[in-house]
C-alpha cells in the first residue's frame, strides 16, 4: 500500500469518526433510553410507556416524584429542609438513576410552606430542571425568599400562575385546577390530577375543608381519581367526607412523619374510611410507589422495594465503535511498520 492511500484511508476513518461523534453528542433529539428493574413483585419495567407515581418519605413533608410514560419526570413538592438530602439520593437513585440524563421536566412547587419546598434548592443545584411553577405568595417566608432569589438570578422558565383548567397533554393529561383562594397560604395550593390508561391521580397540596367544599362545587365529578394524596398531611382541618366521596378514591396516601399536630387526625382517617378507601401511610409504610401501565392495573408498593436501571446510551455505543475503530487503525499501522522493517531487513 502507497503512503498517499494509506494517508487517505486514516483521513476518511478519522473524519467519519469525528462526524459520527459530533452528530451524537449534539443532536438533541437523541437521548439515554434507560430501563429499569422493580424487585419484589415487580418484573421488568422501563420509564417508557409506563406512569411511576413515588412518594416518598420525607418525615412531615410532601414529596412526589412521578415518572410520566413518555420518559419526563415531574416533581411536587420537595419535603422539608432536614430531608433533602435522603429526597436528593432517592430522585437520583430510583426516579432518575442514571448519572447522564440528570433532568427534572416539571418541578411544581404547591406553596410556600417549608416542609414543602425545604428541599427544593437543593435539588436546582443537583438536577437540570426545565419548568418550574411556583406560586407568588403574599407573605414571603425566608425559606421561600431564598430559593426565589436563586430561581431568578440563574433564569429558570418560572410560571407563576396556572390558568385553572391548564392542561399538559400527551398521550396522559395533566390538569391544573385552581387555586380558588389567593389570600390563605394552604388554600391557595393548585390540585394537580393525572390521568393514564383509566387511572387517575389527584394532589390537593395543604387545602383546607372550606377550599375543598369550593372544589367539588367547582369541578364536581373531574375530580374522580383512583389515589388520593391527601390534603395536609392528614389535618382535622380537611379531608371532609364531601370532598373525598367526590373523589371517591381506591387508594388514599397520607404523607406525614413525626409532629406535634397530631397528624394525621382521626376526623381525617374516618373521613377516608367512610368511604372504603385503603390507606398509605408513609410514617408507617416507607416510600409509596405506584405502578400504571401495559402490565401494571394500578400496582403498589411500599416500604423497601429496589430500583436498578440498566443505561442503554447510544453515547456510550458511539464511544465503543469509536475507541474500536482507533484501535484497529493503531494495529493496522504497527503492522505496516513492522511488515517494512522485516522487508528490509
Amino acid at each position: 500500500m502507497t503512503k498517499v492511500k494509506q494517508k487517505k484511508e486514516l483521513i476518511t476513518l478519522f473524519v467519519t469518526i469525528g462526524i459520527i461523534t459530533i452528530f451524537i453528542f449534539f443532536y438533541p433529539i437523541i437521548q439515554p433510553r434507560i430501563y429499569s428493574a422493580l424487585y419484589n413483585n415487580f418484573s421488568i419495567i422501563s420509564n417508557r410507556g409506563n406512569l411511576l407515581v413515588h412518594f416518598i418519605t420525607v418525615d412531615q413533608g410532601d414529596a412526589i416524584a412521578i415518572n410520566l410514560p413518555d420518559g419526563k419526570v415531574m416533581l411536587i413538592d420537595a419535603g422539608p429542609t432536614d430531608s433533602n438530602v435522603s429526597l436528593t439520593t432517592y430522585i437520583n437513585e430510583k426516579v432518575i438513576n442514571s448519572k447522564l440524563n440528570k433532568r427534572i421536566d416539571y418541578f411544581v412547587m404547591t406553596h410556600a410552606d417549608s416542609d414543602h419546598i425545604g428541599g427544593a434548592l437543593r435539588l436546582l443545584q443537583t438536577f437540570e430542571v426545565d419548568t418550574i411553577y411556583m406560586p407568588v405568595v403574599t407573605e414571603e417566608t425566608a425559606t421561600y425568599s431564598e430559593l426565589y432569589d436563586y430561581i431568578y438570578e440563574n433564569d429558570y422558565n418560572l410560571i407563576n400562575s396556572v390558568d385553572a383548567e391548564d392542561i399538559i397533554k400527551s398521550n396522559y393529561t395533566i390538569e391544573f385546577f385552581g387555586p380558588i383562594d389567593n389570600v390563605d397560604e394552604n388554600d391557595s395550593c393548585q390540585i394537580i390530577r393525572i390521568e393514564y390508561m383509566s387511572h387517575s391521580f389527584i394532589f390537593t397540596g395543604d387545602i383546607s375543608s372550606e377550599i375543598e367544599s369550593e372544589y367539588v362545587k367547582t369541578y364536581g365529578e373531574l375530580l374522580d381519581s383512583d389515589v388520593l394524596k391527601v390534603a395536609h398531611h392528614g389535618s382535622k382541618y380537611s379531608s371532609s367526607i364531601e370532598f373525598v366521596e367526590a373523589v371517591s378514591p381506591k387508594y388514599a396516601v397520607i404523607s406525614c412523619g413525626p409532629n406535634s399536630y397530631g397528624h394525621p387526625t382521626q376526623e381525617a382517617i374516618s373521613s377516608i374510611s367512610s368511604t372504603g378507601a385503603t390507606i398509605l401511610r408513609t410514617d408507617n409504610d416507607g416510600n409509596i410507589l405506584f405502578a400504571v401501565g401495559d402490565y401494571y392495573d394500578l400496582s403498589v408498593k411500599t416500604g423497601g422495594y429496589g430500583i436498578t436501571g440498566i443505561i442503554l446510551d447510544y453515547r456510550i455505543l458511539i464511544l465503543v465503535i469509536d475507541g474500536v475503530l482507533i484501535f484497529c487503525a493503531v494495529k493496522r499501522l504497527l503492522q505496516e511498520k513492522r511488515s517494512k522493517k522485516r522487508k528490509y531487513q
